[in-house]
């Protein structure tokens, strides 16, 4: 079986993620493969050689990113380089549009071909954004079906393989199981509290959140609560934690666990990502809360054409989970969104519905495999 040489990228935490499950698949199906390229901590111990770890760094929102645009600036530079200079077959991009949709361009001029998986959400800005990729990348591999729509349209060689995540998310054992793992109490009211993986994040959440924890734990008896925390931000978290003093509230803080967490939460807290598709998946209903820098906000609010922020609301076209955005991100409303939602059972169990529907929409299993095999056929294209 021919070896072939794959750059691929990615930048932050979700994009690492996907990227070694990418990297897992593809060396099931050709075991010859070289890796090299950006990412973090997994896909690392998938066997890509890293030439940069961004996944410290990572920000959201158009003001945040500023901070790092030089450090970017460099790291774009050198990966240029190491496109001319080692020749990958195939280049594979993971997320993280803004830098990204720089470097295939570079690949291109330099005659490499192209993969963007986990493509930039052209859905939710101007179509002109797909057209962009489109005139870059060989194959876009989408993960939604209203994605798949927008980049066809735009001119774009596109394939729906359905979503990642349905394959990656999964926990094993009981609730009591987990539980014990987790030093909670099976029998008592679980909530989950998810912040974020980013510092900023953290710091504008969190602490809103801890103070609606109190506010809930004044109307729910015995309610116990969880934060699974990525370790990149756990000194960030524990400094937010000794400033609030929030030693008298019933809380546990866990490191990774994120998946066990929202699988025995009664009802979760969740920063709008990732994070809130992951508890749809795992059937957890929710409370989703987004807030940025007000620039940030500002600008957004022009140039995104969605009305919904959390990944469950945008797949449906409705609003099957409460969601809080910007002003709206408040220690009473967090708190009183919880308590609504958790004093009407009806409610839960149409939110359990619509994520049924909801996870048919993103298709069937096998969507890594299908995303290696669309890499591997523009490498095996590539080297002809």
């Amino acid at each position: 079986m021919k070896g072939y040489k794959v750059m691929i990228v990615a930048g932050e935490a979700s994009g690492d993620l996907h990227g070694s499950y990418l990297v897992q698949s593809l060396r099931r199906q050709n075991p010859d493969i070289q890796f090299f390229g950006m990412g973090g901590r997994l896909m690392q111990e998938a066997g890509v050689e890293l030439l940069f770890d961004p996944t410290q760094m990572s920000t959201i929102g158009f003001v945040e990113a500023l901070k790092s645009y030089r450090v970017l600036k460099r790291v774009l530079s050198r990966l240029r380089d190491a496109l001319v200079e080692r020749r990958p077959d195939v280049l594979v991009l993971i997320d993280f549009g803004g830098f990204n949709m720089r470097l295939g361009p570079m690949a291109k001029a330099a005659n490499i071909p192209v993969v963007y998986y986990i493509s930039p959400a052209a859905w939710a800005y101007a179509e002109g954004r797909a057209k962009k990729v489109a005139a870059f990348a060989d194959k876009v591999v989408s993960i939604f079906p209203f994605e798949y729509d927008v980049y066809k349209k735009a001119g774009a060689n596109v394939e729906f393989v359905g979503h990642p995540l349905l394959d990656i998310v999964q926990v094993d054992g009981s609730k009591a199981e987990l539980c014990s793992r987790l030093d909670l109490d099976p029998e008592n009211p679980i909530i989950g509290l998810l912040p974020g993986s980013r510092e900023q994040e953290l710091k504008s959440l969190f602490p809103k959140m801890l103070a609606a924890a109190r506010l809930i734990a004044q109307e729910i008896a015995d309610v116990q609560f969880v934060v699974p925390l990525a370790s990149t931000v756990s000194d960030v978290a524990a400094a937010i934690l000794d400033d609030l003093d929030a030693r008298d509230l019933n809380l546990r803080i866990v490191t990774g666990e994120a998946y066990s967490v929202m699988a025995v939460s009664d009802l979760a807290v969740i920063a709008c990502g990732t994070a809130t598709l992951e508890a749809a998946i795992l059937d957890t209903p929710q409370v989703a809360i987004y807030q940025v820098a007000p620039v940030t906000a500002f600008i957004v609010r022009r140039v995104v054409r969605i009305s919904h922020f959390a990944l469950p609301n945008i797949i449906m076209e409705k609003e099957i989970i409460p969601e809080l955005i910007q002003e709206e991100v408040t220690t009473d409303n967090i708190a009183g969104t919880v308590l609504e939602l958790w004093n009407q059972p009806d409610q839960i169990a149409q939110i359990r519905r619509d994520y049924q529907a909801m996870r048919t929409r993103l298709g069937s299993s096998g969507a890594v495999d299908r995303a290696a095999a669309a890499v591997l056929q523009a490498a095996r294209q590539s080297s002809r």
